[in-house]
């Protein structure tokens, strides 16, 4: 996505010419998220302007991404031979799709927590609430396409390998990381894997905190709570 940041305890212990020593932590590339309004929905905007040009890459990206998934399925359609290669293309392109659908949408919600700010500095609370909720609401729907991804993935690759699992027959799986270099795949159990700089990303908290201050500013003006919860890192859900 763009900077990198360190995989929480994860460490990467060497490569093809040498072990580490000391060890190095593993890191994976990371997005940096807007700002947290305040209980008056102060906000500055800032995000899409400090990230115009991915969100600009991401626009052109989603062109054609359309473009590539329109061919696969055609072809998926018309393939006499080989036709589980291109559905493992298709969930690449659409775990892709996903990363670019989501810096679309936190575009969207930087301009809408923007409006909200200044609807809120009007006095037009009713206003700054819906705008507010507006943002709230590509949260889940961002998630939702992040599961969705994963799940035709996990549908598809299944296809021609034994899942592996945490346990299974009774028996653990114990899942240690190769002693010599560091594997992306390697790095967790199951597929999740290839979501996961999405679940180290601290978006939940980030959106708790807006609808937090969403809340107070809404507790202030005598308007209703919202009292959802929001579980970034649940991504066996489908909604």
């Amino acid at each position: 996505m763009g900077d990198r940041a360190d995989a929480g305890a994860q460490t990467d212990l060497g490569n093809s010419n040498s072990i580490f020593n000391p060890k190095r932590p593993a890191q994976w590339q990371f997005l940096p998220l807007p700002e947290t309004p305040d209980a008056e929905l102060r906000y500055s905007g800032k995000w899409s302007g400090d990230n115009a040009k991915r969100l600009q890459l991401a626009a052109e990206f989603l062109s054609q991404n359309d473009e590539l998934l329109e061919i696969l399925h055609k072809n998926v359609q018309k393939a006499d031979f080989n036709r589980y290669n291109l559905e493992v293309f298709l969930t690449v392109a659409g775990l892709c799709r996903t990363n670019l659908e989501m810096l679309a949408n936190l575009g969207r919600m930087d301009t809408l927590l923007a409006a909200a700010a200044t609807a809120a500095e009007k006095g037009q609370g009713r206003e700054a609430l819906a705008a507010a909720d507006q943002a709230l609401a590509l949260a889940p729907r961002i998630r939702a396409r992040r599961n969705a991804a994963l799940r035709d993935a996990i549908v598809t690759w299944d296809k021609s390998w034994y899942p592996r699992v945490v346990s299974a027959n009774g028996r653990k799986f114990l899942h240690e990381l190769d002693d010599v270099k560091d594997h992306v795949g390697d790095r967790t159990v199951d597929l999740s894997y290839m979501i996961q700089r999405e679940l180290l990303l601290p978006f939940g908290e980030w959106v708790n905190q807006v609808r937090m201050a969403r809340n107070r500013y809404a507790q202030a003006h005598n308007m209703p709570v919202d009292n959802q919860a929001f579980d970034w890192k649940d991504y066996s859900h489908v909604e």
